[in-house]
């Protein structure tokens, strides 16, 4: 039973015949465990019984028939009785019979109990959610829970809304972490299925949208973040009573999926041009920071049954290094693929605390590849060279070093070059030539940018047909933009998403200044604010 019961456990148990155990079950059905009882020590004591009450002053109630969630709660109580250091110290002559509440009483009695977190540990800023007796109620069943994800119907339109809602319901709800996990790992194969699965269907809803489009990907981006937030919950639960990472799997486990779902979400971002939300880079730094500290970084958990994660090292560099490639300038379907590309590269990453000397080369030569973590900073992680001295000797600032991650780049593109396998890489090899100037830091615009002091604004068409239908005198398909930079080469501008055409990294359109001057060009970049028109 207690093999059975393990992933529902805050603790690690294990049977002992030693007589300094933490918890001693008896049982009163045989002469023989009555006579124990009347010898009992100062452990924590356990009754095994038929009934919910006893006369005898036990601490805990184990009922039989024994099932596995009744009894991985009653040990999870057990464990909190020993932490709260109220073990039983009377002898018999003290004994003063006294009808004992019902170990469900005690364990809601007790629910409110927390430690301290661990002081040898940094500070975690989780994010709360607020539990509501009146919740909506949800399936709290994981068999149950699959039937109805298998019912659902197949239309993202109609999906997610049911989704969220239901996830929505289930942070509301006080739930064990050994229950809770595994509901919530059923709505992460949800969320990956959203994000990578592509077929016609998705396709064609990204090429062409429209209002249920553009809200169903908000849907989806506060999905994964509301999940991110429910595994918050797992890992609070065990914060809270000063456990770590090290010694418990299940924190372990669930810190680095709220990693990985603060990863996809930024990902998801990336895919629709829209700006990071606020707080994951900072969010993300500090679990960095956390887990640096209590030595698990670069450790892989399990968690019986089959619950597995990688590394948080590798699910934090993946996310970095794709945000590095600079997301931004990327074809829309580019980005899922190099996050995946990516993957390949985080063993060559190395993540150090700056020495006195790095945090005083000035040379942009040498600092090529290596970027700075600023974890008081809600932000990727930036060239080192634009970082001033103070932040880079900062105790909480760290050096990102994607030199050898730029060596394996090149070394593929050498091998591929010279095997001539251009049939089978060519996809990849178009990525990673695109992105290497922005990993290693070399990246400059041709023609400097001079910031426009005046209130410009210009016409913008979008689309070939439109721009030649335009040149004809009345503009067609246009929309008031205003300048912010401009030069020989390029410029830059900005206006309200609200109302605004559709627009892809490399959509053809037609510049129009107030004389009617018509300039062509490409979109190279694009960065979309939903939340500051």
């Amino acid at each position: 039973m207690l093999r059975i019961a393990s992933p529902l456990l805050t603790s690690q148990w294990s049977i002992t015949d030693s007589n300094e155990a933490d918890l001693v079950i008896y049982s009163f059905d045989s002469i023989a465990g009555r006579k124990a009882w009347q010898k009992r020590s100062a452990s924590l004591t356990g009754l095994l019984t038929h009934h919910a009450d006893s006369h005898e002053p036990v601490d805990i109630i184990f009922q039989k028939p024994l099932h596995k969630t009744q009894f991985a709660e009653t040990l999870n109580l057990a464990e909190q009785k020993l932490s709260s250091h109220q073990s039983v110290k009377k002898s018999n002559s003290q004994l003063i019979p006294q009808t004992k509440a019902s170990w469900l009483n005690t364990f809601h009695h007790l629910v409110g109990f927390s430690k301290k977190p661990a002081d040898n540990l940094p500070a975690l800023n989780l994010q709360a959610v607020s539990h509501d007796e009146n919740a909506v109620s949800t399936i709290k069943d994981p068999a149950l829970l699959l039937v109805w994800l298998n019912q659902l119907p197949n239309d993202t339109y109609q999906r997610v809304p049911s989704l969220l809602a239901n996830l929505k319901a289930l942070t509301q709800q006080k739930i064990k972490p050994g229950l809770l996990l595994p509901l919530l790992e059923m709505y992460r194969s949800q969320v990956n299925e959203l994000l990578f699965t592509r077929d016609i269907a998705a396709v064609k809803r990204d090429l062409y949208m429209n209002t249920e489009s553009l809200r169903t990907i908000s849907l989806i981006n506060e999905l994964i973040g509301l999940l991110s937030v429910a595994y918050q919950q797992i890992v609070r639960f065990f914060y809270q009573r000063g456990k770590t990472p090290l010694a418990q799997p299940l924190m372990l486990l669930a810190l680095n999926r709220t990693a990985e779902m603060l990863g996809l979400q930024l990902l998801h971002s990336f895919q629709y041009y829209r700006v990071a939300p606020a707080g994951i880079w900072q969010l993300l730094h500090e679990l960095f920071l956390y887990q640096e500290k209590a030595q698990t970084l670069h450790q892989e958990v399990t968690v019986k049954p089959y619950y597995q994660s990688r590394s948080f090292f590798e699910i934090y560099g993946q996310i970095v290094l794709t945000a590095l490639t600079d997301p931004y300038s990327q074809m829309r379907f580019d980005v899922l693929r190099l996050f995946r590309l990516m993957s390949q590269f985080t063993d060559k990453i190395v993540i150090v605390r700056l020495s006195e000397q790095q945090s005083k080369v000035n040379s942009r030569f040498l600092l090529l590849g290596h970027f700075c973590i600023n974890a008081q900073q809600d932000h990727c992680p930036q060239p080192m060279h634009n970082i001033p001295k103070e932040i880079r000797s900062a105790e909480t600032s760290r050096l990102f070093d994607a030199q050898a991650v730029l060596k394996s780049i090149e070394t593929t593109l050498r091998e591929a070059k010279s095997h001539r396998t251009h049939t089978v890489m060519s996809a990849e090899l178009r990525l990673v030539r695109h992105i290497l100037p922005q990993l290693n830091t070399s990246y400059e615009r041709r023609f400097e940018r001079i910031k426009q002091e005046t209130d410009e604004h210009i016409q913008i068409t979008l689309g070939l047909e439109s721009v030649h239908q335009s040149l004809q005198g009345n503009l067609v398909n246009a929309l008031d933009w205003q300048l912010v930079n401009l030069s020989n080469g390029g410029m830059m501008a900005k206006r309200a998403h609200t109302d605004c055409y559709h627009l892809n990294i490399g959509d053809f359109v037609g510049l129009f200044d107030i004389n009617q001057k018509v300039t062509l060009a490409v979109i190279k970049w694009l960065q979309i604010d939903i939340h500051n028109d």
